[in-house]
């Protein structure tokens, strides 16, 4: 919320337009390519009360599914919060955000993909929000531990 009131909305649109164009890496552990669903899910919630009350709720989950050939990952997730000052109640956070993307290899390192997205966050003026990308990628490091791809599109 912070970056919002110091950002002005031409400055995040070209922001967001430089990050979408531009290659993207991200460490995080290989997935099982067994061609079997995995995923987890979080759930968070905080409630205080004194001189104010608020409360927070947010959740996430994501699913993949893996062989040799492709990749298809699917993600929500989850953001409500809301607090009461002098009997007035504001909702702070109210985020619903859903996804998915496919991968398709094309050798053991490079490979093209395809996603979208849904979003709607009424606290912050979001009625809706849908994105398509597609791109191509190629993969860094790929060990048992260790995966780091660099893509764009």
């Amino acid at each position: 919320m912070l970056l919002k009131a110091f950002v002005s909305n031409h400055t995040r649109i070209a922001a967001a337009a430089v990050l979408s164009w531009g290659a993207i890496g991200a460490v995080q552990a290989q997935a099982e390519l067994d061609n079997q669903w995995h995923g987890g899910v979080a759930i968070g919630g905080a409630a205080t009360s004194g001189n104010s009350t608020s409360q927070a709720l947010s959740a996430t989950a994501d699913a993949v599914k893996a062989n040799k050939v492709d990749k298809m990952g699917l993600y929500a997730l989850l953001n409500y919060g809301r607090n009461t000052v002098a009997g007035i109640r504001t909702t702070t956070a109210n985020q619903v955000r859903v996804g998915g993307r496919y991968d398709y290899n094309l050798t053991d390192t490079v490979f093209v993909f395809s996603g979208s997205e849904l979003e709607t966050n009424k606290a912050a003026g979001l009625k809706s929000r849908y994105g398509v990308n597609a791109g191509a990628g190629y993969k860094v490091i790929r060990n048992a531990t260790t995966s780091f791809d660099v893509f764009g599109g």
